[in-house]
């Protein structure tokens, strides 16, 4: 019996014409982002042994221009194909649910991790490490990941728990879960993956430490979100918080023109400014807004007493 098989999961017909242009995409952008860092290093060496003739300032300050234009061009090129290609996986997201909720639902999840990497730019570790910092994680923790997709904040968090803790992570898409236990068996990290919705989480009462949400709210209809709310307030144990990181509107103009953030404005992008209101009426306290950092993101923590 295959992975596929085991969990549920038919395997690819075959994979389309673009989807087997990406790895050749991505090995076309690591060589010229290695060009460019050779010919700007051989210019600059050059200049520096009097070479070129002119002002050696001159020719260094070329060189550096030629490197930063050269990644620019590359950077706005991954962003480009990271938002055609996001647009691509949120239109088919937007009308297949996964049978257990009204929420939307990635699928694709071989795919997902490369969308993610071009959307921010080569940023995408940088900004899940960054909501682990936020969790507030220690070790000996029990921790959730809702909507963990496939797996990078929970085994994160897992390392934070250490031995002594627990991380358990759920999302509605199949290929999400099995994706995110294959990275965690190669890890050698124990998380407990299950398939199942925000709004019906499949643990006890009083279950965890710590609850974290990435990226998942504004996925979730404004009918969804209470109920999703209310769940995780179950299964926190008195005492224990929630952190919620998702998209705001930039305050600078260089944040609004950010891939991921063109690609989700229209994505119910100021949800989040609705949460403390929803968190409230769920029986959260100690509510609070923070700055993340990241233009584009926002976070929420409230207590649960």
């Amino acid at each position: 019996m295959t992975p596929h098989e085991i969990h549920g999961i038919r395997p690819p017909a075959g994979r389309s014409g673009p989807q087997r242009l990406l790895p050749i995409a991505g090995a076309v952008v690591v060589v010229l982002v290695m060009l460019a860092h050779i010919v700007g290093g051989a210019v600059l060496a050059h200049a520096s042994l009097g070479s070129i003739p002119g002002n050696l300032g001159g020719a260094l300050a070329a060189g550096l221009v030629a490197i930063v234009t050269l990644k620019l061009l590359l950077l706005l090129g991954c962003g480009a194909a990271g938002v055609v290609g996001g647009k691509r996986m949120l239109a088919h997201t937007s009308k297949a649910h996964s049978g257990m909720t009204t929420g939307k639902t990635i699928h694709g999840a071989r795919r997902y991790d490369l969308f993610v990497a071009l959307l921010t730019l080569g940023r995408a570790g940088a900004l899940r490490d960054r909501t682990i910092e936020l969790a507030r994680i220690t070790p000996g923790e029990d921790v959730l990941d809702v909507g963990c997709g496939t797996g990078e904040i929970a085994m994160r968090a897992k390392v934070r728990t250490g031995p002594t803790g627990s991380v358990a992570g759920i999302d509605p898409a199949a290929e999400m879960i099995a994706m995110a236990r294959q990275k965690a068996a190669r890890a050698g990290l124990e998380i407990d993956y299950r398939v199942a919705a925000a709004e019906a989480l499949p643990f006890a009462d009083a279950t965890f430490d710590v609850a974290v949400s990435s990226l998942m709210m504004h996925h979730l209809p404004e009918d969804l979100k209470p109920r999703a709310l209310a769940e995780i307030g179950r299964v926190l144990n008195p005492g224990g918080h929630l952190v919620v990181v998702d998209f705001q509107r930039p305050s600078s103009r260089l944040g609004r023109l950010a891939p991921v953030w063109l690609l989700h404005r229209s994505q119910n992008a100021e949800g989040l400014l609705e949460l403390p209101a929803l968190l409230n009426a769920a029986g959260f306290t100690a509510i609070e807004t923070q700055d993340t950092g990241i233009g584009y993101l926002g976070c929420v923590r409230a207590r649960l007493n």
